[in-house]
């Protein structure tokens, strides 16, 4: 299956998955669950950054932000902070701040691109499926990916 068509099916309500399914290798999978230890930290992660004035610099926090990996993988990240329409940033050739948008690709189809974004913040899964995930994540242009291990 194709991101497009796993999109499509999400939008009709037709997978059984649930809201945080994802497509991996062109199969759907159920989405990752987190321990409780996770959860209040990527709600203490969130409120953190929200109360950091990001919003005011321009910046989208988006919790389980779906990003498209290739043409069959999407995947959701447990928190994803993205450029809006106001966000500035500093060039280094030039001091003055310049008004850089979302990339055209963010936000295509319900789905975002992961060079489009500032930060990844990703939560440990079991065996080598996180080191290949993360290296998607390198692949598709991520700027800085986060594992927030909270069990170490």
């Amino acid at each position: 299956m194709t991101v497009g068509a796993f999109l499509a099916r999400q939008r009709s309500g037709a997978l059984h998955e649930g809201p945080r399914a994802e497509l991996v290798a062109g199969m759907v999978v159920a989405g990752p669950s987190l321990f409780p230890s996770e959860a209040a930290a990527l709600v203490n992660l969130t409120a953190a950054f929200t109360g950091a004035g990001l919003a005011a610099m321009g910046v989208d926090v988006v919790a389980w932000a779906p990003l498209r990996l290739g043409p069959i993988d999407l995947v959701r990240a447990a928190l994803v902070l993205l450029p809006g329409p106001a966000f500035f940033d500093e060039d280094e050739a030039d001091p003055r701040s310049t008004r850089r948008p979302r990339s055209g690709a963010a936000g295509i189809g319900g789905s975002f691109d992961p060079a489009a974004t500032l930060l990844v913040v990703e939560t440990p899964r079991a065996g080598t499926a996180q080191q290949t995930r993360l290296a998607s994540y390198a692949t598709a242009g991520a700027r800085e990916v986060w594992l927030l291990d909270t069990r170490r």
